[in-house]
C-alpha cells in the first residue's frame, strides 16, 4: 500500500504494514529472497511509477496485484516441508495479501474474539512449530526403534 501511496499513519495502517513485514520475513527465511521485489519489482521503481499514475490522477487496485504475488507464493510452498506447506502457505498468502485488510486476523483462527494484535499469528506460528517437532520426532531412529 505504500509503494502505491495508499498508506496513511492510522494504527490499522501500522498493523497491516506490520503483518506484511512479517509475511516478508517468514518468506525470506523460507526462500532466501525478498517477496516485495520478486513479485513487484525494485521498490523505487515501483514507487516511482505509481507516483506518475497517482499525478495522473489514477489510484492502484490493490487487489488486483495479487496475481502478481502468485509466483513466489507458489516458489514458498515448495520451499517448506510437505507436513506444513498448507497452513504455511495459507498464512503467507494473508500476510502477504497486497490488500491490506485482507492481511488482518481471520475469527476463523480462534473461538474467542479476535484481536489485530499479534497473539493470533503467534497461535499459528506455534501450531507450525509443533507440527515439526512432531513430524520429526515420529522419523527420529529413537521412534522407529519403538516402534518395531
Amino acid at each position: 500500500e505504500f509503494l502505491a501511496w495508499q498508506g496513511d499513519d492510522s494504527k490499522e495502517t501500522h498493523t497491516c504494514s506490520d503483518l506484511y513485514g512479517l509475511g516478508s520475513v517468514l518468506f525470506e527465511l523460507a526462500t532466501g529472497q525478498g517477496i516485495t521485489a520478486m513479485s513487484l519489482g525494485f521498490g523505487p521503481t515501483v514507487v516511482r511509477d505509481n507516483l506518475s499514475l497517482l499525478q495522473g490522477g489514477q489510484t492502484i487496485d490493490l487487489t488486483g496485484l495479487r496475481s502478481e504475488f502468485e509466483f513466489a507464493f507458489r516458489l514458498f510452498e515448495t520451499s517448506v516441508p510437505a507436513v506444513i506447506v498448507s497452513q504455511a502457505g495459507r498464512l503467507l498468502r494473508q500476510l502477504c495479501d497486497p490488500e491490506p485488510r485482507a492481511r488482518l486476523p481471520k475469527p476463523k483462527f480462534s473461538r474467542k474474539s479476535v484481536q489485530p494484535g499479534l497473539s493470533w499469528l503467534l497461535l499459528r506460528a506455534d501450531i507450525l512449530t509443533k507440527t515439526l517437532a512432531a513430524t520429526a520426532k515420529s522419523k527420529s531412529p529413537t521412534s522407529i526403534q519403538k516402534g518395531a
